[in-house]
């Protein structure tokens, strides 16, 4: 039989055994992650014949180029800041959140970033970088350009590609207390 076909299962054990598989991916991704950051702090991957965390994870652990950067970028985040590994076990922050947020992060500040990421990542960054308001800023007037410029049909393709809450982010006018924040 096999292992990977599901069908058998009835629909309550189905959803018992996901939410139990995706509790335990997220144990094993924290307790993954402090492996990597002793194994790097170690440089154990030199006696092994690698000469980086990198080239370790690619060449030993079969990871691939981006998941081994993510990896031991956040595991690196995580040997100044541990509660980085409680966070991600506990699921209040995910992978990508945190690779986002560790350069950002302080043994003062992780809890607290860790918490708001999920009430928005992108929103925290950008009041927190300034180069993201300007980009933003510049990408609003490229758009409100282009959308003076543009046909109905260009308008249609875009609102096709947006979800409603990023087209009406991208779309509507903001009051310049709001523009000053990001």
């Amino acid at each position: 039989m096999n292992r990977f076909s599901l069908t058998h299962l009835s629909n309550e054990v189905l959803r018992s055994e996901l939410t139990t598989k995706a509790v335990r991916e997220k144990e094993a991704t924290a307790e993954l992650l402090a492996h990597i950051a002793e194994f790097d702090e170690r440089k154990l991957y030199l006696p092994a014949a690698y000469e980086s965390m990198l080239a370790y994870c690619i060449g030993e652990l079969g990871l691939s180029k981006d998941e081994a950067k993510k990896r031991i970028h956040v595991a690196r985040a995580g040997r100044t800041c541990p509660g980085v590994f409680e966070a991600l076990e506990q699921g209040r922050v995910h992978l990508t959140g945190l690779r986002i947020l560790a350069p950002h992060l302080t043994s003062e500040n992780a809890d607290e970033l860790a918490t708001r990421i999920q009430k928005g990542l992108q929103a925290l960054v950008c009041r927190c970088t300034p180069a993201l308001a300007s980009l933003r800023s510049r990408l609003r007037a490229m758009l409100s350009s282009s959308r003076a410029a543009a046909r109905p049909t260009n308008v249609s393709a875009t609102r096709r590609t947006c979800s409603g809450t990023a087209w009406r982010r991208m779309t509507s006018p903001r009051s310049t207390t709001e523009q000053s924040s990001c």
